[in-house]
């Protein structure tokens, strides 16, 4: 049944209408002119753990105007599910109006469905466009696992059917702390009041609170509960409207709460103390905020000094000792990445270490060794030059994004998410109601190259997770995002359980969540709203919705016991074009296996084994295609072939993929071409049958320069065309479009030493381009045909003089100082492909 189209009963017929209506993810995009795709489902089915909260939307698309109740009652099944832990909401449309940096053009009139507005006495439904309906349903700890039946009760549309599919794993929301700073002066002031409001107060700890707490966020300091302080002896005293506030805010159970310990506040009679110089003041205002704070330490950490510059080292060293003086069971925070620097200058200092998401991925390793050291690792994203390539929580990226940081953070070590903003709308003396423009400027990043011009960095619900209520008494409404948010802490929960449960399921989960990088790319010289402008340190995240709820599926199955389906197949090519020789007329083309070709259904991924085989165990019930290509990035020999659900719910079986096509080719290594050689140290190579083992390195300065500067020459391997007239066609390139070999890391760098492999079809040595190789091996294409975002299109291609390889730091400068960089591979298979 295609989704479900809901006929008016028993109504006047000026008022009769008629709907599509069907279900879609949290984490689905539903625009005004969405419709149900083919396959679309006929109900919203739920798949959940005890103690979560999950949801979904519900689309509906009437013909004409209708107001509908849109109610849940009772899910029965082994037991009930009161129709009290089901709420519904209608999911309203903010109106953007430029695409956040980086992302793709908006869709459609630029409305995009994110704040949610629960649904009080019924909801008026526009005709001839889909509005959405979230619903959510809180699952209790001790709920009976089952199947649990009931249904959207959409009035005079019908009754859409709702099933919550219980397993018997159980979740926990707050093992993955998250914090998000609330602005209650922006807040006040997107209602119309001040925070001094007593219904605005009200409304802060007895609605928006509790709606925080449930979704496992935290507000970062208790709001409206900061101390009074003294501004010449600095005593903190928390008098009796602070007092009650945090007492009610302390017995609402937020995971973490951020101490008033801050660069700017308090102020004493000097003004602000941002270099934490005033002593004796600021010891008088620990020793209060600790008497008030101490016993609740394992739940409490401070911020000190945010995105402290290398100059600001010796001021955590300064404001860290005072807390610890006071308390030293409360944490202290900083929101920068432990680089060796950092580490020597105020490792001492710091308990959480919280650097952005992008900073983590330069060097790994620093971070695995601060958690060694008993040290917390959180991690924090904002509006930034590289948000096309890393999950944040913009709206107009996929919904998903919001999610996966709960995934990426168990596989990488990150045991909390900190978010500057909850509502920093516009900032403190700028306000700018989300409502009126949702896009918010980042003024820590330079503006970037984008396209023919350049821009700023920002992007749409930037600092901006809840919107502004409808009264001081409801004073915000949620988002998707934050659902959104909750719901990787609660994957992140379970993932946990399957690392300890299924060591090897786990493993084949979260590989498919983010693989390393190969790929050309321009780097920091890129489109910064293209493809090519990928850092090679970050990682490719899967963020697609229906691949991201896949292996959901997956970990509460394994958890759950429940059985998986098991595919396979043969990925074959033609025999004939791989040898270059003619299909003879009349003749069937020969085929023989394809080794090493990765074959991926939504996340699960394999290699093909020798004879072209291959398998995929665990594959969850749900429809989807399995892609087959030469290359990690699914440029080279694409094909595809589909699988239905009720394949995968029989328990799988033999996938029949078409043969990877193949293009006109020829071997670069041959007639003309002399032999590779190495030019300065540590630079070598060996040469056999074609393939080439070859080492190269760079050097980089204090300064992280090269130290192979103008006039040296850089540790390379080269092969030059005899300048002969036979070698006329061999050098000539022009009509070939592709540069195609295979790569195999024999020795790598050093941890944290990241880097490109520069390949150079010379020409110019603009013709360089830079390959990022994440794999151990890996088929990878250069288009010889792509214009570099700053070199241009290659130069001399119908008469190339060699090919060269190199290499390069892919880190930015500050990051490479010091390093030498050398690795040592195998390439093979180099062909020139039309």
């Amino acid at each position: 049944m295609v989704g479900a189209v809901l006929a008016a009963a028993a109504i006047a017929p000026a008022a009769a209408s008629a709907a599509q209506v069907w279900p879609a993810l949290t984490t689905d995009h539903v625009f005004p002119d969405s419709t149900p795709a083919a396959n679309a489902d006929a109900g919203l089915n739920l798949l959940t753990a005890r103690g979560e909260q999950e949801g979904g939307q519900v689309a509906v698309r009437p013909d004409g105007p209708v107001r509908v109740p849109a109610t849940v009652g009772d899910l029965t099944g082994p037991g009930v599910i009161p129709a009290a832990n089901v709420s519904v909401y209608r999911v309203g449309y903010v109106r953007l109006t430029q695409p956040s940096t980086g992302i793709g053009p908006l869709h459609g009139d630029g409305r995009y469905g994110d704040p949610l507005i629960p649904v009080d006495g019924g909801v008026d439904l526009p005709g001839g466009e889909t509005t959405a309906l979230y619903v959510l349903v809180d699952v209790p700890a001790g709920q009976t696992p089952g199947t649990y039946a009931g249904a959207l009760d959409l009035g005079a549309l019908g009754r859409f059917p709702l099933s919550v599919d219980v397993t018997p794993a159980t979740a926990n929301r707050d093992e993955f702390p998250i914090v998000a700073r609330l602005h209650t002066i922006n807040l006040a002031k997107s209602l119309g009041t001040t925070p001094d409001d007593p219904a605005f107060v009200k409304g802060v700890y007895g609605d928006l609170l509790p709606m925080l707490r449930a979704r496992g966020v935290s507000p970062g300091r208790a709001p409206l509960a900061d101390p009074v302080v003294d501004a010449a002896s600095g005593t903190a005293t928390f008098g009796p409207r602070s007092s009650a506030n945090l007492d009610a805010y302390f017995g609402m159970g937020f995971a973490r709460t951020e101490v008033p310990f801050l660069p700017n506040q308090p102020t004493y009679s000097g003004g602000e103390d941002r270099a934490y110089t005033a002593t004796a003041q600021r010891q008088a205002t620990a020793n209060g905020i600790a008497a008030r704070f101490g016993g609740r330490a394992g739940s409490s950490y401070s911020l000190v000094v945010d995105e402290p510059t290398e100059a600001e080292y010796p001021v955590v060293n300064r404001a860290a000792s005072i807390l610890h003086a006071a308390s030293p069971r409360i944490p202290v925070m900083v929101t920068e990445a432990p680089s060796a620097k950092a580490v020597a200058q105020m490792g001492s200092a710091v308990d959480i270490w919280t650097p952005p998401l992008w900073d983590l991925y330069k060097d790994p390793a620093a971070s695995r060794r601060v958690v060694s050291q008993g040290k917390t690792l959180w991690w924090y994203t904002y509006g930034s030059d590289t948000q096309r390539y890393t999950p944040n929580v913009l709206i107009d990226k996929s919904g998903a994004d919001p999610r996966v940081l709960g995934w990426l953070a168990q596989k990488e070590g990150v045991q909390g998410f900190f978010y500057w903003g909850l509502n920093n709308w516009g900032g403190k003396d700028n306000f700018v109601s989300p409502n009126a423009d949702a896009w918010y400027l980042s003024h820590t990043k330079a503006d970037v190259k984008c396209g023919a011009a350049k821009r700023a960095v920002g992007g749409n619900g930037e600092a901006s997770l809840i919107w502004p209520g409808s009264s001081p008494s409801r004073p915000a409404y949620g988002s998707l995002r934050l659902e959104s948010l909750r719901d990787g802490a609660e994957d992140n929960s379970l993932l946990r359980q399957l690392q300890t449960a299924d060591p090897a399921a786990y493993a084949q989960v979260m590989n498919g969540i983010s693989k390393p990088f190969t790929g050309t790319t321009d780097g920091d010289e890129g489109d910064a709203c293209g493809d090519y402008a990928r850092p090679g340190y970050l990682p490719v995240v899967d963020d697609s919705p229906a691949d991201l709820d896949a292996a959901r599926r997956i970990v509460l199955a394994r958890l759950s016991g429940r059985p998986l389906a098991t595919l396979s197949g043969r990925i074959v090519a033609p025999q004939a074009a791989e040898t270059g020789r003619r299909r003879t007329r009349g003749k069937s083309v020969v085929t023989r296996g394809v080794h090493g070709a990765i074959v991926r259904f939504g996340t699960l991924e394999t290699t093909t084994k020798p004879d072209g085989s291959w398998t995929l165990t665990n594959v969850p019930a749900v429809a989807g295609e399995v892609k087959v290509s030469l290359d990690s990035e699914g440029t080279i020999g694409a094909v595809s072939a589909p699988v239905d659900r009720a394949t995968l719910q029989a328990g799988g079986g033999v996938v029949t993929t078409p043969s990877l096509p193949t293009r006109p080719s020829r071997p670069l290594v041959g007639p003309g071409l002399g032999r590779f050689t190495a030019a300065a140290r540590p630079a070598a190579v060996r040469e056999r049958a074609g393939t080439v083992t070859l080492t190269v390195g760079n050097k980089y300065t204090a300064a992280g320069r090269s130290a192979f500067g103008a006039g040296g020459k850089t540790p390379s391997v080269e092969a030059f065309y005899t300048r002969k007239a036979a070698s006329r066609a061999a050098r000539n390139w022009k009509a070939y479009r592709y540069l195609d070999l295979t790569v195999e890391v024999l020795r790598q760098s050093k941890e944290g030493q990241r880097w490109y492999l520069i390949v150079t079809p010379g020409g110019h040595f603009t013709n360089s381009r830079n390959l990022a190789v994440g794999r151990k091996v890996q088929h990878v294409r250069i288009d010889l045909r792509r214009p570099h975002a700053s070199k241009g299109v290659m130069k001399g291609m119908n008469n190339v003089k060699y090919i060269r390889f190199g290499l390069q730091s892919a880190l930015p400068q500050d990051w490479r100082a010091g390093q030498s960089p050398t690795v040592k591979l195998r390439v093979s298979n180099m062909r020139l492909v039309k």
